[in-house]
């Protein structure tokens, strides 16, 4: 038994010894038959894994640059400019450091803001997953704010050669953010309170628009003062939204805010004379540099609405700033003034006619040049209108006292005053180097006829004798209309009153007789046209139109007007007052002839209230 148990016992050694050997063989003849196929594919596998990572890893970096923070932009890095540890010393660190997470550790508690007492608020923003950015920017905002206000107030505080050396040193250390949006509102700051400018400072802010469209008015305000282009490319737009305010006036529906009633001081709210006055401020250079511009403008367009312009501009700045007017439109303020309140008081009393006399006969003698300005002052369609309406009212006294007019000294102070106004052109050109008196035509000629016909016409219309045999006696004052413009508007204002009067069959045959009424003549200036339009306007709620006198107004006189003024929308906005007088047929007529005429775009100059006028 013992010699057959050791047998067994080698067997089963050697099988546990051959089991093991033979077990490797298997796999090796497996891998043998696919040893060099799987061998080439794991190479490729290799060869391929990195990309696989590298593809992984740029999925990843591509929603954190969208995300990126504002301040590892360009425009905000204050690493570049100022020597701050911020993205390039993050990167350094983050990729040469044991321990990521105690390093930024670290860089927080180093570079937050260092108040002892904050920290547990800090905590408290985390857990409420307010991002430490936005609460470093608000944190940022509130000193930017606060240092705004002391560099205010240590600027009132010194004066003069102190104020200058603390503020350019200041500027020496921040101007060099001037690029950048966190610190650029400071440096912009520091440069509007400094009382001149270094050049180099004004010369980086000029090539660069992006920082001349966010400077302040102050600061802008000293580059004008060397580029005078630039404040002209400023004031221009101004100019013309001026215009064409006062231009859509003349058009309001409303007859009691129309071009000739409208209030100054209203008028003077006008947020483009606001802003004007706000360029200028308390420069002396740029208050004449306008006053030329306005000069140049009036020169090339004619219009009389930068009368106004000038009047508006010269009473809100000194307002303002009234130790500039003072210095440079002292004369020209004192008498605008007068007449302003004159215009708004409707009625000139012996005191105002002597200042205003006592200036004209002063600035005649002494500075001719402020005269000028006078006379554009007084080309003011508005004041123009006043004077003329005044004249005329004085006209009808001397009437009913049986006087002679030139024995009228308020009459003739008028007179002399609406003579100035409407050569006012001629002044400005310096085709008049002194003031022209009144002419002997006019005195001694015109009013007396004038003043006859008046009497004639109202003598005939009481014995009712034929209108048309009065009208006949009017050639007389033909010459003089022709001449002057001071006798067109007299004439003007007694249409005014013979409307009034419903003289309905006198007018039509005023607008026969008169050939300048229909021709290239005075009445064909736009605001003398607005004045008749307005005072038809003014009659025809109380009045009926004959179909007679409607032909005349709209087929011969507003027909014939000058290409330059749009006799079409100066007719639709009569029509609007007009339409419930006429008849419904001859009505549909003239609106087929007035409408082809007023484009869409014309119309969308002005109140949307006249655009309805095309859909009567």
């Amino acid at each position: 038994m013992a010699p057959s148990r050791a047998r067994n016992d080698r067997k089963a050694k050697k099988s546990v010894k051959n089991k093991p050997a033979k077990s490797p063989t298997k796999p090796r003849k497996s891998h043998g038959k696919r040893g060099r196929k799987p061998g080439k594919s794991g190479s490729k596998a290799k060869d391929k894994a990195p990309k696989r990572k590298e593809e992984r890893v740029e999925e990843k970096e591509e929603p954190t640059t969208a995300r990126e923070s504002p301040l590892k932009t360009p425009k905000n890095n204050l690493e570049g400019f100022f020597g701050l540890r911020g993205p390039n010393f993050l990167h350094k660190a983050l990729t040469t450091c044991n321990d990521p997470n105690e390093m930024l550790q670290q860089f927080r508690a180093e570079e937050g803001i260092l108040v002892p007492t904050l920290r547990p608020a800090v905590a408290l923003l985390d857990l409420m997953d307010v991002r430490r950015y936005d609460f470093h920017m608000l944190c940022a905002e509130q000193l930017r704010q606060a240092l705004m206000d002391r560099i205010t107030s240590a600027s009132k505080v010194a004066r003069g050669e102190e104020k200058q050396r603390q503020l350019e040193a200041l500027l020496d250390q921040c101007f060099v953010g001037l690029n950048l949006p966190l610190v650029r509102p400071i440096v912009l700051h520091v440069l509007g309170n400094l009382d001149t400018v270094a050049d180099r400072y004004k010369k980086e802010i000029m090539n660069n628009k992006e920082l001349y469209d966010v400077c302040d008015v102050p600061l802008r305000r000293q580059i004008w003062l060397d580029r005078k282009d630039l404040f002209e490319a400023e004031m221009f737009p101004l100019f013309d939204e001026w215009i064409a305010g006062r231009r859509k006036s003349m058009f309001e529906l409303n007859t009691t805010s129309s071009l000739y009633s409208i209030p100054g001081n209203i008028r003077r709210q006008d947020p483009s004379l606001v802003k004007m006055v706000a360029n200028i401020g308390d420069s002396v250079p740029l208050y004449g540099f306008v006053v030329d511009l306005i000069k140049s403008r009036y020169l090339s367009s004619g219009s009389p609405h930068y009368g106004t312009l000038r009047l508006d501009l010269l009473i809100l700045l000194h307002e303002s700033q009234p130790q500039i007017v003072n210095k440079a439109d002292g004369f020209l303020y004192k008498f605008s003034y007068c007449m302003d309140a004159c215009v708004r008081a409707r009625h000139v009393d012996a005191k105002r006619c002597k200042e205003i006399t006592d200036v004209l006969d002063i600035l005649k003698r002494k500075d001719f040049s402020v005269f000028r300005d006078i006379a554009m002052i007084l080309g003011e369609p508005q004041i123009t209108y006043f004077n003329a309406t005044s004249a005329m009212r004085l006209v009808q006294a001397v009437i009913n006292q049986d006087g002679l007019p030139r024995d009228n000294n308020m009459l003739m102070f008028f007179m002399r005053l609406l003579g100035i106004g409407t050569h006012a052109r001629d002044y400005v050109t310096e085709q008049l180097q002194k003031e022209a008196k009144l002419s002997a035509e006019i005195c001694c000629t015109f009013l007396p006829k004038l003043c006859s016909v008046i009497v004639s016409v109202a003598a005939r219309k009481v014995h009712s004798e034929n209108v048309k045999t009065a009208t006949l006696s009017l050639d007389a004052l033909l010459p003089s209309l022709k001449r002057e413009p001071v006798a067109v508007w007299l004439v003007l204002q007694w249409i005014a009153y013979l409307l009034r009067q419903n003289d309905q069959d006198l007018v039509q045959g005023l607008f026969a007789v008169f050939p300048q009424f229909v021709e290239k003549m005075p009445l064909g200036e736009e605001h003398l046209v607005h004045s008749v339009v307005m005072q038809l306007a003014r009659t025809t709620q109380e009045r009926v139109w004959s179909q007679a006198f409607a032909d005349c107004i709209f087929r011969t006189y507003l027909a014939s007007l000058d290409g330059k003024i749009n006799g079409a929308l100066h007719a639709l906005w009569l029509m609007y007052y007009v339409y419930p007088k006429l008849e419904p047929r001859y009505r549909d007529a003239i609106l087929q002839d007035i409408l082809p005429q007023v484009s869409g775009d014309s119309l969308s100059r002005f109140p949307v209230a006249v655009q309805r006028i095309r859909h009567l």
